[in-house]
């Protein structure tokens, strides 16, 4: 949510609330967070698209496992996020651009893989939909509360870059949390979850 204004502001310099040069660059920045979203959709869509019975996705978690894909997944958001201070520091676009489109990759796997996991647990319990209610829930309710927290620190702060961080952290305490709760070990295989099928 942070991402565009982030390059406009603290990457680039701008400024949404000036007029003149300030103003200029910001809004180049906006267009240049917006690059850098699609790329990041992009590899979402090239990494999770399903052809025929193959997909990156597919083939990944076959070939290392829910859990390790899923490290991965943590692992890539953690540390994108955590370095946009080097990028906002530097006033490096192109590092700025790459950082955002590199959670592409953990997109995928976040919208495919928890589904997974929680499909197969409950596949035979007579609690399925409220199983699944509470999964939909517990990706809803972070992103409410990421909002309005968000809001609050760049209300307080003037930071997009702090609301970033405080993600990277977040991505860095789930990727922990899968270690501890050995989460996906013995998924073996990735069924039924490919968002597109062609």
């Amino acid at each position: 949510m942070y991402g565009t204004s982030w390059v406009g502001q603290q990457v680039l310099g701008g400024s949404p609330t000036e007029f003149g040069e300030a103003r200029h660059v910001y809004n180049r920045g906006i267009r240049m967070g917006n690059l850098a979203l699609s790329i990041q959709a992009g590899i979402a869509m090239i990494v999770s698209i399903q052809i025929g019975k193959y997909s990156i996705l597919l083939y990944s978690v076959e070939r290392f496992t829910t859990k390790y894909v899923y490290l991965s997944a943590e692992a890539i958001l953690s540390i994108s996020l955590l370095f946009t201070v080097l990028a906002a520091s530097t006033h490096n676009l192109t590092l700025a651009i790459v950082l955002l489109s590199v959670s592409g990759w953990t997109w995928a796997c976040t919208m495919t893989l928890p589904w997974s996991i929680v499909g197969k647990c409950v596949q035979n319990s007579s609690q399925r939909a409220t199983s699944m209610a509470i999964m939909n829930l517990s990706q809803c309710i972070p992103e409410i509360v990421a909002a309005l927290v968000g809001s609050g620190i760049v209300f307080l702060t003037n930071s997009p870059t702090l609301v970033i961080v405080s993600g990277g952290i977040s991505a860095f305490i789930g990727f922990v949390l899968i270690i501890l709760f050995d989460v996906g070990s013995h998924e073996k295989e990735y069924e039924q979850f490919a968002p597109i099928s062609i």
